[in-house]
């Protein structure tokens, strides 16, 4: 009486083992992008790099990361120049402690923009390790990520606006709103964060498909600095320029 139970329970194992890798196609249908490749296939895709990268002696990784690190490291003194002259250029048209301010402020709007590269660089090279990106079709992925960075830049922006122009002015400045202050800033941070989103978005891509080069070894310098480098000019000399007009 036992041997009809055992063989339903073998038909039933059985029928699951062949309905099984219907159910595991079907399952990626979701996850086909770019080409129409399932998920699965792609990733076992891995790039060369990172094979050779995690295969590497430690001094084999030291120099594979040294380049970057240097390069950061030298072209970070340009945004610092650009920081220590900026008081003396900001001072002439809003005061002493306003153009402190706005200096000071310079850390918060980088560590934004420098998370907006870092978000889209860590986008991007996902995108490249698991084959949903390839070098010819990357900048429609691109395009859409640097959208939604232009949409979250503006909507931070005004709540910067409202945060230095309405409330750290007040209580700083003995009660003074100043939203001229706050545009200004605004303006810069809406620049800066809106650079950063493409500069994280653009350097994965072009480090892989075009010069051949790890991006989580080699993306610093060109998510990082460009940035830095970009936005300290923005910062200062842009918030000079729109002063200037102001006050003329």
């Amino acid at each position: 009486m036992q041997l009809p139970a055992t063989n339903d329970v073998a038909e039933e194992v059985a029928s699951s083992e062949v309905s099984s890798p219907r159910a595991a196609s079907e399952s990626t249908t979701d996850s086909e992008v770019e080409g129409h490749t399932p998920a699965h296939r792609r990733i076992k895709d891995t790039p060369d790099s990172a094979v050779k990268y995690h295969s590497a002696s430690t001094l084999r990784r030291c120099a594979t990361k040294l380049p970057a690190l240097l390069i950061t490291l030298f072209l970070e003194l340009i945004p610092a120049l650009v920081y220590s002259n900026g008081y003396s250029l900001l001072e002439p048209y809003i005061g002493e402690e306003k153009s402190n301010l706005f200096i000071a402020l310079n850390s918060l709007v980088a560590a934004v923009a420098g998370n907006f590269a870092l978000q889209n660089s860590s986008n991007m090279s996902r995108a490249i390790s698991i084959g949903i990106i390839t070098k010819d079709r990357w900048m429609g992925h691109a395009f859409k990520e640097f959208l939604l960075g232009c949409v979250l830049s503006v909507e931070l922006g005004v709540l910067f606006f409202v945060i230095t122009g309405f409330v750290i002015s007040p209580i700083l400045f003995h009660g003074e709103v100043d939203a001229t202050l706050g545009g200004v800033l605004a303006l810069v941070f809406i620049v800066s964060t809106t650079i950063g989103s493409f500069s994280g978005l653009i350097t994965p891509p072009v480090l892989y498909f075009f010069l051949r080069l790890d991006p989580s070894a080699c993306a610093g310098p060109g998510e990082t600095c460009f940035q830095d480098v970009v936005g300290s000019v923005v910062m200062v000399y842009m918030a000079q320029g729109v002063f200037a007009l102001g006050r003329g």
